[in-house]
């Protein structure tokens, strides 16, 4: 039988020395800690009186104790066996440690908060918490509990809306279908922002170029106090009366390719309505224009730039588009398309001639 010697890196080795003498000098977390400062210890939240391991509830506490390994802090141990120069041996303990997390009350207060909120978003609007320390004055260090009273949980009990324009309100009940809110759910904020970029997109898709996402909010009616016995709200959909709430339809189209510097007054050609100005005349405009979902005087849709987007990036012949709106007082949304194009051919590593679909292979190659 043959035996290998074992071998360690030097740093192994130091790391393995640094970690045999942290363990006899058991005081070293906090020896170097300011005076009257104590070491955060541990975090323990309690959600109706039982204990709560939900991560994220957790990582929305503003202080967190110094990670353990096997219960050890060893990274802080590394960080505070260094001294204060940093440089050499220390300087590389210090870039592998930790620092210490010294205890911070206002910290604490501001977690509350994020606890608070946190199950307010649920739909818990009485919640209530505080925060009770543990501080041993000898050992320099503090274990906090938080501890969080939710009450009842909100439910919604009617849905309506409150949109003046008839079209747009004709348009949020033809898309009602796919809400992500219903009467018995219960209230959750983070759900009725996901409805609201849904309103959104879907009304963008169905002509409302100029409404914003700022536009668009939701209306809690009812008595949110422990006294409403009934915990149910009613929930109201509201457009702003500022916003623009015209439909939109596409007017003109004009593609420039390669001619973001000097602009062409003249179309080089014209397909279906679309204008085209380019000095290539290699290219295969009807294919370009067959992979452009804006049209003349068909609706404006959100929806048309990404299908845009991914029809001429399939063709691996022009960089990012660039995408020019301007509306006109009859409601029409003008589009100017930027295209540029990258070289056309290209040699790769294992020298593979790739070519882009709207051009012919010729007899010579230009970039």
């Amino acid at each position: 039988m043959i035996f290998r010697p074992i071998t360690c890196s030097k740093a192994f080795l130091k790391v393995i020395l640094f970690l045999s003498s942290a363990w006899i000098v058991s005081c070293s977390t906090v020896r170097k800690l300011p005076e009257g400062a104590a070491l955060l210890a541990k975090n323990e939240i309690r959600v109706n009186g039982e204990p709560s391991s939900d991560p994220a509830l957790k990582s929305g506490l503003r202080q967190k104790a110094n990670k353990r390994v096997l219960g050890v802090p060893l990274k802080l141990l590394l960080y505070q066996a260094a001294n204060e120069k940093g440089t050499g041996f220390n300087g590389w303990l210090r870039s592998k440690g930790e620092p210490p997390v010294i205890y911070d009350s206002i910290e604490s207060v501001l977690s509350l908060a994020r606890l608070n909120r946190a199950y307010r978003k649920l739909g818990y609007f009485n919640t209530s918490s505080r925060f009770d320390l543990s501080y041993s004055k000898q050992q320099k260090k503090v274990k906090q509990q938080f501890s969080v009273t939710t009450g009842d949980r909100f439910t919604v009990d009617s849905l309506g809306l409150k949109i003046d324009n008839t079209n747009l309100r004709a348009l949020v009940e033809k898309h009602s279908g796919s809400s992500l809110i219903a009467s018995g759910k219960f209230v959750n904020i983070d759900e009725l922002e996901s409805e609201r970029q849904r309103l959104l997109n879907a009304l963008r898709n169905e002509g409302a170029f100029g409404l914003q996402k700022s536009n668009i909010r939701f209306e809690i009616d009812g008595d949110t106090t422990q006294t409403n016995t009934s915990k149910k709200l009613d929930l109201f959909t509201v457009i702003d009366e500022s916003a623009d709430t015209q439909l939109y339809q596409i007017g003109s189209v004009r593609v420039y390719i390669d001619q973001l510097n000097e602009v062409s007054t003249t179309a080089s050609d014209t397909i279906n309505r679309l204008l085209f100005f380019t000095s290539d005349s290699t290219l295969d405009l009807e294919e370009i224009e067959q992979r452009i979902a804006f049209k003349p005087e068909a609706r404006y849709s959100d929806s048309f730039r990404s299908f845009t987007l991914d029809q001429l990036g399939q063709l691996n012949y022009f960089t990012y588009p660039s995408f020019n709106y301007q509306t006109s007082d009859n409601q029409t949304v003008d589009l100017n398309l930027y295209l540029r194009s990258r070289k056309r051919y290209s040699l790769t590593a294992d020298f593979d001639v790739t070519h882009s679909a709207i051009q012919q292979i010729g007899t010579s190659l230009r970039s």
